[in-house]
């Protein structure tokens, strides 16, 4: 024979006791080695959340970002827009002449407020006229005060 027998014993339960200490190590170095890490660097960063719960709707932190954002720019527009407008000067455009309708209108109504009789209202735009037939038809027992005179 070749050089002599070639013998292979296994130790079943030995060799699965080692692997599974081995595992173990493994993991308490691994443990061991996030522990030193934290001491040394401090929490570790987290991961951002990717959902926003602002308690009676969850959603998605960019649709949240958007809409703040929307709002703002809106608001911020909005604010300008009221700023300008109130800050640019309103050039009104004078009255418009009177035209010949408007005259004439005027001097009728004068007219007719100075034919008035009877008691006059104290804003009688007529300066100089007063009350005036106080007593029409006190003689035959009526009332005829009030009116216009014929012209």
């Amino acid at each position: 024979t070749w050089g002599g027998s070639f013998d292979v014993t296994m130790d079943s339960a030995t060799d699965d006791d080692r692997s599974r200490n081995l595992d173990l190590e493994r993991a308490s170095l691994q443990k061991l080695e996030e522990t030193q890490q934290s001491w040394l660097l401090g929490p570790s960063e987290q991961k951002k959340k990717k959902y926003v719960d602002l308690g009676c709707i969850v959603c998605s932190r960019k649709l949240f970002l958007t809409i703040v954002i929307a709002f703002a720019a809106s608001a911020l527009l909005s604010g300008l827009v009221v700023l300008i407008v109130k800050t640019i000067p309103h050039h009104h455009s004078p009255a418009p002449p009177e035209d010949n309708y408007t005259k004439a209108l005027h001097k009728v109504l004068l007219f007719f407020n100075a034919q008035k009789s009877g008691k006059l209202p104290k804003h009688n735009n007529i300066s100089w006229r007063g009350n005036s037939a106080l007593n029409d038809g006190f003689q035959e027992s009526q009332n005829l005060v009030g009116g216009y005179y014929d012209a």
